[in-house]
């Protein structure tokens, strides 16, 4: 199994949420990580076993005059390279790479105006527009919460798991074990930590009061994040992964019925959050068509030819709670429900494994070898 791969898994099962993630305190100190890497073949590490492994070294007479010294060769970049990567340096720089040029502008004259951008580069991905929202829209999304908030007695094992795991609910849909799918396990997390990164960028820039925090009528069964509400973390993460696993399991155009598998688990873990009582149902929304760029982008990078989505705008306003289809909202739908059926990205077809130009391509092409 991939060192980098194996680093601990046991001690990460908890991490596979990032959008609440107040308890991740002394970031900077990750060894937890990387515990495996200084753990000897037969056990953990301690005095008394280095100081047995001196003496028996010194009894067998280890010593040779063979030096096996580096060739002088520099930068080479392959499978082998990535698999004996340490699993601290590995995340660093493929989040680096995917996260290059991926950027969130935020409106501003002179102040923001409730409207930030999705940028890949100098290209405009997404927009997300929330400038012509008032007290009258957002007490109607309140209204909603407070009425789904009632109803959520068989929801509430989900609600509770859910604050710190999402991916053990795609593993229904797919069967995905650390043990057996360890890279295709990286590859995820690096997809959570991406959309965490720039979604906790956008709800800086909107910083809407959470439910909690507008009324009485609301009662939320779990604590309430201390960020903003709009757009959902949660949903972000969930449609970003249903993106990515979907491209990999599923790649041709015509599964997208098999897919779509996955959007429906997305929706009702971005649902859950609204009937816990700490999201309203257009954060859930914004916070899907969020994670959906997300991932196209990237899709992008780790299938260079995918076709790219045209860019879009999410006008805030457009979505009112039971509206009906227009022009404006029939690339994202009117609400979450609807919003199931589309695609944003078209992931194409698998590519030759030959074909890895990029650290986060190695890892692609690892996760296809153990999916098969």
């Amino acid at each position: 199994m991939p060192q980098s791969a194996n680093s601990n898994r046991s001690n990460r099962s908890n991490r596979s949420n990032r959008s609440n993630r107040s308890n991740r305190s002394n970031r900077s100190n990750r060894s937890d990580l990387d515990q495996a890497e200084l753990d000897h073949l037969g056990q953990g590490s301690s005095v008394l076993v280095s100081d047995a492994l001196r003496e028996a070294a010194v009894a067998l007479d280890y010593a040779s005059d063979h030096v096996d010294a580096h060739d002088g060769s520099f930068g080479q970049l392959d499978q082998k390279a990535v698999r004996l990567l340490n699993s601290r340096h590995l995340y660093h720089l493929v989040l680096k790479e995917v996260l290059e040029d991926l950027t969130i502008v935020a409106t501003k004259k002179p102040k923001f105006t409730g409207v930030i951008t999705l940028k890949d580069g100098a290209a405009d991905i997404l927009e997300i527009d929330a400038s012509a929202t008032n007290k009258t829209f957002w007490a109607k999304q309140y209204d909603v919460t407070a009425r789904r908030s009632r109803y959520r007695d068989d929801r509430l094992a989900e609600i509770v798991l859910q604050q710190s795991d999402i991916l053990s609910f795609f593993g229904s849909v797919y069967y995905i074990s650390p043990q057996i799918h360890p890279w295709t396990h990286v590859l995820l997390e690096i997809v959570l930590e991406v959309v965490f990164r720039l979604t906790a960028e956008v709800k800086a820039c909107f910083s809407v009061k959470r439910p909690v925090e507008t009324g009485r009528k609301v009662y939320p069964v779990i604590q309430t994040p201390a960020h903003s509400s709009f757009p959902s973390g949660h949903a972000a993460e969930a449609f970003a992964m249903a993106g990515v696993l979907g491209a990999l399991f599923f790649p041709e155009n015509t599964q997208f019925s098999e897919r779509n598998q996955t959007r429906y688990v997305a929706a009702r873990i971005a649902q859950n959050r609204e009937y816990a009582g700490v999201h309203y149902p257009i954060d859930s929304h914004a916070g899907a068509v969020l994670g959906d760029f997300i991932a196209a982008r990237i899709l992008k990078r780790l299938f260079p030819y995918t076709t790219d989505p045209s860019a879009g705008s999410f006008k805030v306003k457009d979505f009112e709670i039971g509206g009906q289809p227009n022009a404006s909202t029939a690339k994202f739908g009117v609400d979450v429900e609807r919003y199931i059926d589309k695609e944003i990205a078209d992931p194409g077809s698998r590519p030759d494994p030959t074909a890895a130009s990029s650290l986060l391509q190695h890892i692609r092409d690892l996760s296809l070898e153990e999916i098969g």
